[in-house]
């Protein structure tokens, strides 16, 4: 059995909900899209034909939900091109060229109309408390956004520009050259209802040289990242680009799939997740006595929204999950798991006709 691999297509950032869907996709040859309310069987459809497409044999991307981390937005099997993705808001997708590659699953189609009806008051009530509850989540993030890059500011006024441009020079002499590219950008980290996930170390686990670009935030990570990212798209490398989980305009890690090759930023590395052969570049900035505490006194706000925002996002999952009760009692499931053979059973058509042709 090959392994699985754990993404964020889309994350609570200062900015909202951010989705990097599209881009995600890149390189998939077949995508089924589920459309249908809560509670009606997407998660666990994906789930099960990507276990049952690990089972045979094929790597898997599972894409987490970042407003519940144990449900699923989406699962790709990329040896086979092959994705199956939620459709749903917040992260819309519609077919970019239906029928062709992209194919739409309505199961809203097995449940029954009249229970929903019955349960409408209900319904509204409890989506509309989600939305409001998802409006504070988001003014709290954007308030520790605006922390975070008042953080950044102070950071960059003392950064060792030398030093950042030596680091770069090596990094983009020792990785990029020419190849095929495949640009894709996710989040290895989000924040969700459990509190900031980080799957950096992860997610580069197979990858075979890694380097660990280890400082405090702002000293100059991402701004090597993104020098990374500028010269792999000149060069035409394949690249996955993963963004900040707060402030996604930042970078913390990119990936060279092709070359085997992780550059990533961390504060602090966990002694468990190093490998043989991982090279830390260390990151540093001399700031002031007055600035330290000044970034103190910022982190702890930031700290603090981050931490309110968390606890509401808990309580609109619980309000999802109360949502999702009418819908499951209005489920016909036998509908789905036929819906999920059918799906499966495309899949197996594909991946017989890649053994055919290779």
């Amino acid at each position: 059995m090959k392994g699985s691999m754990k993404r964020f297509s889309g994350n609570n950032t200062a900015e909202g909900f951010y989705s990097f869907y599209g881009s995600g996709l890149n390189g998939m040859s077949r995508i089924f899209v589920l459309k249908g309310g809560p509670g009606t069987g997407k998660s666990t459809l994906m789930r099960k034909i990507g276990l049952s497409c690990q089972e045979r044999g094929y790597d898997i991307e599972f894409w987490q939900c970042s407003s519940d981390n144990n449900s699923l937005d989406g699962v790709l099997i990329p040896e086979l091109k092959v994705a199956i993705v939620d459709g749903t808001a917040p992260h819309i997708v519609d077919p970019r060229y239906p029928g062709a590659v992209d194919e739409i699953v309505n199961l809203g189609m097995f449940w029954d109309v009249e229970k929903l009806i019955t349960a409408k008051e209900t319904i509204k009530t409890l989506t509309d408390e989600c939305g409001e509850i998802f409006g504070e989540v988001y003014a709290c993030l954007a308030e520790a956004g605006e922390k975070e890059q008042e953080i950044l500011a102070l950071r960059l006024e003392e950064r060792d520009e030398e030093q950042l441009r030596k680091i770069e020079k090596n990094l983009v002499g020792e990785i990029i050259s020419k190849r095929k590219p495949l640009v894709r950008h996710l989040f290895s980290s989000a924040i969700t209802p459990e509190g900031l996930i980080k799957n950096c170390f992860a997610i580069a686990v197979q990858m075979e040289r890694r380097y660990i670009l280890q400082g405090p935030l702002g000293a100059g990570q991402s701004r090597v990242l993104e020098t990374l990212v500028a010269a792999g798209k000149e060069a035409n490398l394949a690249m996955e680009i993963y963004h900040a989980p707060l402030l996604p305009e930042e970078v913390e890690m990119v990936l060279f799939p092709d070359l085997k090759i992780a550059v990533l930023a961390a504060e602090e590395i966990p002694l468990d997740q190093m490998k043989k052969g991982d090279q830390i570049i260390s990151f540093q900035t001399l700031l002031s006595k007055e600035k330290e505490e000044e970034i103190q006194q910022l982190q702890s706000l930031r700290d603090q929204m981050l931490a309110k925002g968390v606890d509401l996002l808990e309580e609109s999952h619980r309000v999802h999950d109360d949502l999702e009760v009418p819908y499951i009692a209005a489920m016909d499931f036998e509908k789905i798991d036929e819906t999920r053979n059918h799906i499966f059973n495309q899949i197996l058509a594909i991946a017989a006709k890649a053994e055919k042709d290779k």
